[in-house]
């Protein structure tokens, strides 16, 4: 297995993670500012409410009373008109400052999403599943180097009982690694500490020289890249498992990794 130099790396990862702090906090800043206005318009808009409420209850008997002719109402208790069309404008604006803080607050949790998904999802995904099914491949074509070893037990699907043969040596085509670096250095500063990124580093610099990564396997199935366990259904579970995105077959360095990128590969709606 190759060992990686993390020496080099250093620099750009600090930054790296400098630059993400910082955008970061600015989103935060701004999330910030928005939940403010919102807060602030909403208590204006219930204040007001409760004002008007009052009123109504205040000022109903007497406008029954005006009904029923008991009660006689003179110009002066009438309320100057530009009071009440500045009321009516204070609702107005109120209700357009709540609306757009609203509108505001949506936009910019959407480009969010939008910036999340294009810089770390795609980048996210493409690495997840070159490692995958480079996996996959690689531990099949070991498997067929060592088919006199691995017993053909049947197996139980859907379709009834089949053999494992049937399943451990399907044609899993190889996979392209060229624009994994790239995308491997977009996603690193999100991985949770600094062993996993060597690790991650490492596995991607074996990738590139189309090294076998059967090595990250429990060792109750390889040691380094040689195939300790024979029986064919557990290497059907193990292929099978990762298929479905499960890596309990993998050490638990590695499992870690591939958990994270399959959390990062999901998208933001």
């Amino acid at each position: 297995m190759y060992i990686y130099c993390k020496i080099t790396m250093n620099g750009g990862d600090n930054l790296n993670k400098i630059i993400k702090c910082l955008k970061k906090i600015i989103n935060f800043l701004k999330l910030i500012l928005i939940i403010i206005a919102i807060v602030f318009s909403s208590i204006v808009l219930i204040a007001s409410i409760v004002y008007l409420c009052f009123a109504i209850i205040y000022l109903l008997p007497i406008g029954i009373e005006f009904i029923n002719g008991n009660y006689v109402a003179t110009s002066t208790m009438m309320p100057n008109y530009s009071t009440v069309f500045q009321s009516i404008f204070t609702l107005v604006s109120i209700f357009t400052s709540l609306s757009v803080s609203l509108l505001l607050y949506k936009l910019n949790k959407q480009q969010n999403a939008v910036k999340y998904n294009k810089e770390l999802v795609a980048p996210a995904n493409l690495v997840y599943f070159k490692i995958k099914y480079y996996l996959i491949h690689h531990l099949i074509e070991e498997l067929r180097r060592n088919r006199n070893r691995i017993s053909n037990d049947q197996y139980r699907t859907q379709n009834g009982l089949e053999e494992s043969d049937s399943i451990i040596y399907e044609n899993i085509a190889q996979v392209n690694v060229d624009t994994l670096e790239n995308n491997i250095y977009k996603i690193l500063c999100e991985l949770n500490d600094d062993r996993s990124i060597n690790k991650l580093l490492g596995l991607y610099e074996d990738m590139r020289r189309s090294n076998s990564i059967i090595y990250i396997l429990k060792d109750e199935l390889t040691n380094s890249c040689n195939l300790v366990e024979t029986r064919g259904y557990e290497w059907v579970k193990v292929l099978v498992g990762l298929h479905n995105n499960n890596f309990e077959c993998l050490n638990e360095d590695y499992k870690k990794i591939m958990y994270r990128l399959l959390e990062l590969s999901k998208r933001k709606k």
